[in-house]
């Protein structure tokens, strides 16, 4: 069987995804960057959800929740923590289950359920996730969530870098928008190695030029762009279960 890649810059339309496909979601600024932290820290798992209530009501009922996430990158109102990476420590993650709701990471994720697997996509665990596809037969999408529906610069980067890596190991673009993304990679890092010691420091240069950058920075939260900006920080994979919909560490 072919080993295909596909990128989409938005969320896809319902029946683009088959059920024998693996989708990858990122939203680097922020919602996947915080899923790889929280479960790194030592979340039992992440539920996504779509609406502020929902999340909510659902926090009810566990012993030990952690309510999570944002609207236009503030945090919700009564949450406990918001969508930056840097607040997700042991002490505050570890043991409880995190209940998360964002402007458009939670929406991409819970979109892109309709494939057989679910991976959960940043730069902290890039090498990680693309290790863990490599053995895959069949086709692989890489899925970003944009921003209040537009194309996102850092999220199509991160496609970009995941698709040249793939690439490397037998997989093959069957699309325009791949193409562009590995380009727009290549261009803004120099052709860089990730073993670069300079290369974190290339990447939040890069992650500042798009505007979700500008966004986060016009909020105060610059600090997260260097976060999420840490390459392969951690070794972690993050995939979608069902039944509740729940995103757990493997």
């Amino acid at each position: 069987m072919p080993k295909l890649l596909k990128t989409h810059f938005l969320p896809p339309r319902s029946g683009t995804i088959g059920p024998d496909d693996i989708t990858v979601v990122t939203d680097i600024l922020r919602a996947s960057s915080v899923i790889v932290a929280a479960l790194a820290a030592g979340v039992k798992c992440v539920r996504p959800f779509l609406e502020i209530e929902e999340a909510i009501e659902a926090a009810r009922h566990d012993a030990a929740p952690l309510l999570c996430g944002e609207r236009t990158g503030i945090k919700v109102p009564g949450f406990d923590l918001g969508n930056s990476p840097g607040e997700f420590t042991p002490e505050r993650c570890r043991g409880r289950t995190a209940f998360m709701t964002t402007t458009n990471g939670t929406r991409a994720i819970l979109a892109a359920t309709s494939a057989k697997l679910v991976k959960i996509l940043a730069f902290t665990n890039m090498t990680a996730t693309v290790e863990s596809l490599k053995d895959f037969e069949g086709t692989v999408h890489l899925v970003c969530s944009g921003t209040d529906g537009y194309v996102s610069w850092e999220d199509s980067l991160a496609c970009g870098m995941a698709a040249e890596l793939l690439e490397s190991s037998g997989f093959e673009a069957t699309d325009d928008t791949t193409r562009i993304a590995i380009s727009a990679y290549r261009h803004e890092l120099d052709g860089m190695k990730i073993t670069d010691p300079d290369f974190r420091p290339k990447l939040g240069q890069v992650l500042r030029k798009g505007r979700g950058g500008r966004r986060v920075r016009e909020i105060g939260l610059e600090k997260d762009i260097d976060e999420v900006a840490r390459l392969d920080d951690f070794a972690i994979l993050c995939h979608v279960e069902a039944d509740p919909w729940r995103i757990v560490a493997s």
